[in-house]
């Protein structure tokens, strides 16, 4: 952990859950490798540790054939729960998220971000009472970027499920940690495109995104 912390990765964001802390430390690395994001310190993080450590310097490996725009955009992997912000073709930064579960899985496809939120009320989702913004209990959390489905709302968003990131178990939207999105929110602007897929429909759409060596 250490090591993690020296590169940066470490935010003590939650003050009365270290174990989150660190959590989401190994998240922020992984996500940041092209991992699949697992939030524990597996062989497989660890492998990739050692190897950061060895390397004279770290780059990005992402390859964007042809990107949506010149200006900034995100592209969200459901296979390693990932998400990208590029400006055109370059990484400007990594985040992992949550995506959909078997039962209500994310929906692949090109959108726009086309509503901008802060501390967003949640309207039950037809199942639960209505939440009001800005409370602790908001599923949303304290940020939402709407995109253009026309099935539903569905969204990019905080949440107050902590320990959820990194996991298919949203009911369809992409979910990050709370200090990730608020971190995210002000750099993508409005229109901005948001490809969502599977690793495979990212190459068919131009993007791969290999972990780094």
């Amino acid at each position: 952990m250490n090591y993690i912390k020296q590169l940066g990765y470490y935010k003590k964001a939650y003050k009365n859950d270290e174990k989150l802390n660190i959590r989401n430390a190994l998240l922020l690395f992984q996500s940041n490798h092209n991992m699949s994001v697992t939030g524990t310190y597996d062989t497989a993080t660890k492998n990739m540790l050692v190897q950061r450590l060895s390397s004279n310097k770290f780059a990005y490996l992402d390859n964007v054939i042809k990107a949506p725009t010149k200006g900034r955009w995100i592209a969200v992997n459901k296979t390693t729960r990932v998400l990208t912000l590029y400006e055109g073709k370059k990484v400007l930064k990594k985040y992992a998220v949550a995506v959909g579960n078997p039962a209500t899985l994310t929906k692949s496809g090109k959108y726009v971000v086309n509503c901008k939120l802060i501390d967003p009320d949640w309207g039950g989702g037809g199942f639960a009472k209505p939440v009001r913004g800005g409370t602790p209990q908001n599923p949303l959390g304290t940020r939402w970027m709407g995109i253009n489905r026309t099935d539903g709302s569905y969204g990019i968003h905080g949440t107050n499920s902590f320990y959820s990131i990194g996991k298919y178990i949203s009911h369809g939207c992409m979910r990050m940690s709370n200090y990730c999105v608020e971190e995210l929110y002000p750099l993508v602007p409005m229109k901005a495109p948001v490809w969502v897929g599977t690793q495979t429909e990212l190459k068919n759409w131009s993007i791969t995104q290999p972990q780094f060596k």
